[in-house]
């Protein structure tokens, strides 16, 4: 009768892992999903998150994102040293998932794409 007790916990113990893996996985699976899968190198100016909205979600014209800052650093595993050119600060450990590319437009492109818009 122990014996058959023993069994039944055995199988579910086994089915109890088996559905730790496949929940690792599928989380595993959701996070590479979100991540952006761009190449950053050293120079490239990044806009990083702001952190500061998890207090102020009642307005929402608080800036998501600050910056632009530099990369000066990218380790092995991905993640970027930010340096911010005008308070010299180094942040470290940025991963890639919580930057995005810098794009500096001149504003008569803007214009100029924003006046063809109206002509259409």
């Amino acid at each position: 009768m122990q014996e058959i007790h023993l069994a039944k916990l055995d199988a579910v113990r086994k089915e109890a892992v088996s559905m730790q893996i496949d929940q690792w996985a599928r989380r595993i699976a959701a996070h590479q999903k979100r991540l952006r899968h761009h190449r950053y190198q050293i120079g490239d100016l990044v806009l990083y998150q702001n952190y500061q909205l998890k207090s102020q979600h009642d307005n929402p014209w608080v800036y998501r994102w600050k910056g632009p800052v530099e990369i000066v650093r990218i380790t092995a595993n991905g993640k970027l040293h930010l340096h911010h050119p005008t308070t010299n600060e180094l942040m470290k450990g940025w991963q890639t998932d919580k930057v995005h590319p810098y794009v500096l437009q001149k504003l008569s492109v803007v214009l100029e794409d924003a006046r063809d818009s109206e002509n259409l």
